[in-house]
């Protein structure tokens, strides 16, 4: 292959050599080691390739053995050349040619505009021509990243977009944003507690309470009801005109103090059980549903007690169980045992469940503002009671369509 690739490179002919002694030119071309290829003879005509460097050495071998040649036809990249100096005009043609095509391809020509359903293909095009983006443009002249940045800011249906070059053809693939219209419920804002405002901020709709006024639980707070009134000319000099009420989503913050009350008890004596050192077990073989007592007693020795259990089975044998158990249990004696407490104690317990009574009433925004213990009775029941009341500051506001 290489070989070949040399021959083209350097130039070689086919030539026909008649004569009577070719077998030993042959032989003479061999040992001066002239390269000869594709060799044929026929009715005494030898038919070969030769190197064009080569042809001078043939020459002198010829006039030797008294042989003739006569050049066939050329062959490689020497014979393209000169025939092609031969035709300037086309050369010069084919030059210009593919030049010419190679500047208009530098060109747009063409403007395609793919995915799109609600913005129209005109419109994007008015914006690329506003953009210095038309016909006729130099490719290199557009900046393709920042023009679909910009196309994407100029239609707010349009959630992305992507320019390139297709030949002399600019294309620009679109994909369109899916806008869901939601239908808006109007809907008032009420207290969801009683409490006295502390805050009011009205983003949408009609306020109907105002800063430092009492509210009750379920009042109205904002109204989604909104007056709409227009202007007359200034010529006719007549005072506005209400043309109706809008109804909208009410909107807003609406903060208030807002009190809790919660109660606690705690017992003066408290009386619990503790375990002793009195312990009796029995011993009990169980086999399916019939109990067997071993050893121990039968029935629980005492009035007041709790029991351990430990329960051991067979094992398996051979994928064979057997319903038999042994059970071990122990009956531990419990005492009771009377504990007295201070005044002080029972009322820390007593507030502590009056004040967690109320937290779990209230939700973690809940800002705690003051907090107010009251003992409400104290009689021989063993029992103290506390009321505790918190004061809270909250958005009270909840929506009701």
């Amino acid at each position: 292959m290489l070989k070949q690739i040399d021959y083209w490179l350097k130039g070689y002919i086919r030539v026909k050599i008649t004569g009577r002694s070719l077998e030993r030119l042959i032989n003479l071309l061999i040992e001066e080691k002239i390269e000869l290829w594709d060799v044929m003879r026929i009715e005494g005509q030898l038919y070969t390739n030769i190197k064009l460097e080569d042809i001078e050495p043939l020459k002198d071998y010829l006039q030797r053995i008294n042989c003739q040649y006569e050049v066939i036809s050329y062959h490689g990249l020497p014979n393209l050349v000169k025939r092609s100096l031969n035709r300037k005009f086309i050369i010069i043609g084919i030059i210009t040619f593919i030049s010419l095509i190679y500047v208009l391809s530098s060109f747009i020509f063409f403007i395609e505009i793919k995915g799109t359903e609600k913005v129209e293909n005109k419109v994007l095009k008015e914006q690329l021509a506003e953009l210095k983006v038309r016909p006729g443009v130099l490719k290199s002249s557009i900046p393709l990243e920042n023009l679909e940045e910009i196309i994407i800011q100029k239609n707010r249906h349009i959630a992305w977009a992507h320019l390139y070059f297709q030949g002399t053809k600019l294309v620009l693939e679109v994909v369109e944003k899916k806008i869901i219209e939601t239908k808006v419920k109007p809907s008032d804002l009420i207290a969801e507690d009683s409490g006295v405002i502390t805050e009011l901020i009205v983003f949408r709709g009609t306020a109907k309470v105002e800063e430092g006024e009492t509210v009750k639980q379920g009042q109205i707070l904002i109204s989604q009801e909104v007056k709409t009134v227009t202007n007359r000319p200034k010529e006719e000099q007549r005072e506005d005109i209400i043309e109706g009420i809008k109804k909208v989503k009410a909107a807003g913050i609406v903060k208030a103090k807002v009190w809790y009350e919660g109660y606690g008890e705690a017992a003066l004596v408290k009386t619990f059980t503790q375990p002793t050192s009195d312990i009796q077990k029995s011993i009990i073989l169980k086999y399916e549903n019939r109990e067997i007592i071993l050893s121990g007693p039968k029935k629980p020795p005492y009035n007041h007690f709790f029991i351990k259990e430990n329960i051991k089975r067979l094992a398996q044998w051979r994928n064979i169980s057997f319903p038999l158990e042994i059970i071990t249990k122990k009956y531990i004696k419990l005492r009771k045992i009377r504990v007295k407490r201070t005044i002080g104690q029972v009322k820390k317990l007593a507030k502590e469940k009056a004040v967690e009574s109320i937290l779990q009433q209230l939700a973690k925004e809940v800002i705690i503002m003051n907090s107010d213990l009251k003992l409400i009775e104290f009689k021989e029941d063993n029992l103290l009671r506390v009321k505790a009341v918190v004061e809270v500051e909250k958005d009270i506001a909840i929506r009701r369509e």
